[in-house]
């Protein structure tokens, strides 16, 4: 729900970590933050079951980017739908009023204005696997949810296979409609049957681009 499919089952913590977050779960975090849909956006997913145009377009993308052939025989795919965030607050008063009605209004307001809709791509063929995270351009909003800033990336869970996009945890991420390690803003491909390969990491910021290795 957070942005973060687990994949042994539901994942409750709400508050980004820093990888590697060794207790042996499975993340996979394109957005991992405090979501909330109680009052705005949506999430859901197509269960595994994708068309063949569906298939093509993942392949196209991932031959495209990388230059490998794959014919995905499964791809799961998950959407946050203009999600917002949860409001937080404090105990301290100043002049008679709550710091915490303060902020909660505040928080709450700017939650129902500021939304998020991101998608998370997972494909395989049996043998290659590849995770696609997807950020179109002005639709992540908000970055910091009420205990800190996004966490995008890919945990194994045994404290040695993780990426952790650059920027996670600073309030860069919210770029991230911007960046890319595939020379396409808004898409990062990292691929993860073995252990997680994220290639190039190239990052695009008003035109300007910075490679490293």
């Amino acid at each position: 729900m957070n942005g973060v499919i687990s994949v042994q089952g539901p994942f409750e913590e709400f508050i980004p970590q820093t990888f590697p977050y060794t207790n042996g779960v499975i993340l996979i975090c394109p957005f991992w933050d405090d979501v909330r849909i109680t009052h705005a956006g949506s999430i859901y997913h197509n269960n595994g079951r994708a068309d063949g145009q569906t298939k093509f377009r993942v392949s196209q993308l991932i031959q495209e980017s990388l230059g490998f052939n794959f014919n995905p025989t499964g791809v799961f795919i998950a959407t946050w739908d203009a999600v917002s965030f949860h409001e937080a607050g404090s105990d301290a008063t100043i002049l008679g009023v709550s710091y915490f009605v303060i902020f909660f209004a505040v928080l709450y307001y700017l939650s129902i204005l500021q939304r998020n809709t991101f998608q998370c791509v997972l494909a395989t063929n049996g043998q290659d696997t590849f995770i696609l995270f997807l950020y179109a351009d002005g639709l992540i909003q908000w970055a910091d949810g009420c205990c800190g800033y996004a966490q995008v990336g890919v945990d194994g869970g045994d404290g040695v296979n993780y990426y952790s996009v650059p920027d996670s945890l600073t309030p860069e991420i919210i770029n991230i409609t911007h960046t890319s390690n595939v020379d396409t803003p808004g898409l990062w491909i990292l691929k993860v049957d073995s252990t997680i390969i994220a290639g190039r990491i190239i990052t695009r910021v008003n035109g300007a681009v910075d490679q490293k290795r």
